[in-house]
């Protein structure tokens, strides 16, 4: 039996990793951080004990201490537990990863992942600059001395630095249709910005009468006060994916467009997240070619990929309301062909991590 324990944000499906890896002869711990933060433990596929899932409210402290306090707190709690029997592996996501190296130095686990969510390009303000070549020196450091780096898309220059660098696909999870409604909404889930041209959908709800539920909040939002109609409702940031499942089941897509397509935007070289709330929830996604995920947008008939303009997306939303049960079932079959690639990969990757096919035995749970 391995011992499994990671290190993560949230926002990429990262506990469905734990139920792949745990349905292997291994325990898994996530020690989970982003707007909420959670630990859970797993095993034989499913979650054993997990601690009560808490909002995070102040988090600009953690980021501009490149999130080491709270890397420092997983570190302790990781080497007290297994300071008798060490760690089998170790993920640890972006910062987090630079304590992974020192606890993989003091013996208290034998192997570490780094694992690459997104890339930071320079910004026009000199302060944010500075910050981010400082995290992009971080993670070149410890991409050099990982034993794997894990990206989530090839457009990361980091993860080239290190030999053995594989890109790690995100899970879907399928929520089942409780609702036997028409689906008339629109929904965003995010964190609005100037980019996620907003303001032109919140002109098309007025003149078309859409209802759309926004997830998340910004000062940005704020400031499109004046476009708010009795169509636009607010929810705020929600980290309870029951809740977020109860808006989704109302909709017919989701809105993922971006201004930015080029490698200046943020966006271009990891994977909107947003994008597989959407497709867990059956919703056919309305995006832009942003990121190397986009082209499977077209190509496999999950939604439509246009420019972020008014007309474009106009018509996107249009028709994907008077043709959402052909993009539902184009969802199901990706969906499906998708996540099996998913438990290859970590099938694979943890064959050669432990340089044995100890993890092949998937399903007899009583090897040792």
């Amino acid at each position: 039996m391995k011992n499994i324990v990671m290190w993560v944000g949230s926002g990429c499906n990262e506990q469905a990793w734990g139920r792949i890896l745990s349905s292997y002869p291994a325990i898994v711990q996530v020690f989970q951080r982003g707007l909420s933060k959670q630990t859970t433990v797993w095993a034989k596929g499913e979650c054993i004990c997990a601690s009560p899932e808490r909002s995070v409210c102040m988090r600009t402290l953690n980021d501009l201490l490149f999130s080491q306090p709270i890397a420092l707190k997983w570190f302790f709690k990781t080497w007290w537990k297994f300071r008798k029997k060490p760690v089998d592996l170790l993920i640890a996501e972006s910062n987090y990863a630079y304590l992974g190296l020192w606890l993989r130095s003091f013996g208290a686990t034998k192997l570490l992942v780094f694992y690459v969510t997104d890339h930071l390009p320079e910004s026009n303000k000199w302060h944010i600059t500075v910050h981010r070549r400082v995290i992009s020196a971080l993670h070149r450091y410890i991409a050099k001395r990982a034993d794997e780096v894990w990206s989530l898309s090839p457009r990361i220059p980091i993860a080239r630095i290190n030999a053995h660098a594989h890109i790690i696909p995100i899970y879907i999870d399928s929520t089942k249709d409780r609702t036997a409604s028409h689906r008339s909404e629109i929904v965003y889930i995010g964190r609005p910005s100037h980019d996620h041209a907003l303001d032109i959908l919140f002109e098309l709800a007025q003149k078309h009468c859409w209802l759309v539920n926004i997830i998340g909040d910004s000062p940005y939002l704020q400031s499109l006060s004046s476009l708010f109609s009795p169509n636009i409702k607010l929810h705020g940031f929600i980290t309870d994916r029951n809740r977020i499942t109860q808006i989704m089941q109302r909709c017919f897509c989701g809105y993922g467009v971006y201004r930015n397509t080029g490698e200046s935007g943020y966006s271009y070289y990891g994977i909107p997240s947003k994008l597989f709330y959407y497709l867990s929830n059956d919703l056919p996604v309305i995006t832009t070619n942003t990121s190397c995920f986009s082209a499977a947008v077209k190509d496999q008939g999950i939604g439509r990929l246009i420019d972020p303009d008014l007309s474009q997306i106009e018509a996107a939303i249009t028709d994907l309301r008077e043709n959402y049960e052909v993009s539902k079932k184009s969802i199901t079959a990706f969906r499906q062909s998708w996540n099996t690639k998913v438990e290859d990969f970590l099938n694979q990757r943890m064959i050669s991590l432990f340089n044995k096919d100890v993890f092949s035995t998937r399903g007899d749970l009583t090897q040792p």
